[in-house]
């Protein structure tokens, strides 16, 4: 009996090894339930096993991930955090090899790299786009707007004929930020100057206050807006939700003076913890078959191929991404700035004034 004993004791201790052959290595990964879908259910490696958590509550989605980087909670392994984000966690996070960034659009992976690694790395390609009624325009004799001055005009001839709302989606400081880029060629140095002024009376003028996606939807199916500026990663389900019911929209890169940019806003995984791990799993979050699943899902790709992405080609191949120009605690004042605009009807260019103030006043400290 001793035999077959001593037999099953090696058995159980092989099984038990965390070196055994096949054996797949487990990740934690928060995720914004909003995002959960494009996650959920796929097979991202045959290496590991990725266990998909909802993180919440999302309103404070910044002070729970910073709690769960500083603290590196036993919780999670990575989570997954829009492009801003990002430089806030980068102190905590363990870097990923620099390797992993070949085939990322480069634009896009220079905003990441720190010291020959990448601190975070990019999942989705996303930024602020203009959607807009293709029919409308086109009986205005009107194509994608070639500025905000024009596209002012288009909507100030429409609404004497027809209301013709523009809405938002997107958070006000990367609205407003890609926008003054738009307008001014280049990524913005400072809160309060000529063209800043007018835009942020133009939020007001048509009280860009964000919505959620589905809002935006009602507002086109009521035909109360003819343009909306939203995501690009919403921009293709609007596309296909509003066809459904005959409205016809197109999506065009920002209107702009010359160049449209636009504020990288796409997802990213970032983790810690990671060197007693084999990390190499999660390289399959820019690798195949995930990346050019995204599209089924509604996103782009992060990766610098050529892709088939129907509707949104045109605004990819179109507008420059940019990262924030601005920290996290200077947007937020700017934040503030406009929607003491929008909500508590301030001057545009008192609200500005007083925000340039407070952020050089940041920056001396």
């Amino acid at each position: 009996m001793k035999k077959p004993f001593f037999l099953l004791t090696i058995l159980l201790l092989f099984s038990c090894s965390e070196g055994r052959p096949g054996k797949k290595e487990e990740f934690r990964i928060g995720i914004p339930s909003s995002h959960m879908s494009i996650f959920k259910g796929k097979e991202l490696s045959p290496a590991a096993d990725f266990n998909m958590i909802v993180l919440k509550p999302e309103e404070r989605a910044r002070n729970l991930e910073v709690l769960i980087f500083s603290t590196r909670s036993s919780a999670f392994d990575c989570v997954v955090v829009p492009a801003p984000t990002a430089p806030i966690l980068e102190k905590w996070a363990d870097p990923f090899p620099i390797s992993w960034g070949e085939g990322i659009r480069s634009e896009i992976l220079s905003q990441f790299v720190r010291n020959g690694s990448l601190y975070a790395l990019p999942v989705t390609l996303d930024f602020p786009v203009i959607l807009y009624r293709e029919d409308v325009f086109r009986e205005e004799g009107a194509g994608v707007p070639g500025n905000l001055g024009e596209l002012r005009g288009i909507l100030r001839k429409l609404s004497k004929k027809r209301p013709a709302g523009i809405v938002s989606t997107l958070p006000e400081e990367i609205l407003f930020l890609s926008l003054l880029a738009c307008d001014e060629n280049a990524a913005p140095a400072r809160f309060y100057d000529r063209s800043s002024v007018g835009l942020l009376d133009f939020f007001y003028e048509f009280d860009l206050r964000p919505l959620s996606a589905q809002d935006a939807a009602l507002f086109f199916e009521k035909e109360e807006a003819v343009a909306a500026f939203v995501q690009l990663s919403e921009a293709g389900r609007l596309i296909a939700e509003m066809k459904n019911k005959r409205i016809f929209l197109k999506a065009g890169p920002l209107p702009s003076t010359e160049k449209a940019y636009s504020i990288f806003n796409g997802l990213c995984l970032m983790g810690y913890g990671l060197e007693k791990k084999e990390m190499n799993a999660l390289r399959s979050f820019v690798g195949e078959p995930f990346q050019p699943d995204l599209i089924r899902a509604g996103c782009v790709p992060v990766l610098d191929r050529d892709y088939q992405i129907g509707p949104l080609g045109e605004a990819v191949a179109s507008t420059t991404v940019i990262p924030l120009p601005f920290d996290w605690e200077e947007c937020e004042v700017l934040k503030e700035a406009i929607r003491d605009v929008l909500v508590n009807g301030l001057s545009p260019e008192g609200s500005l004034r007083r925000a340039e103030g407070r952020r050089k006043n940041m920056k001396e400290q």
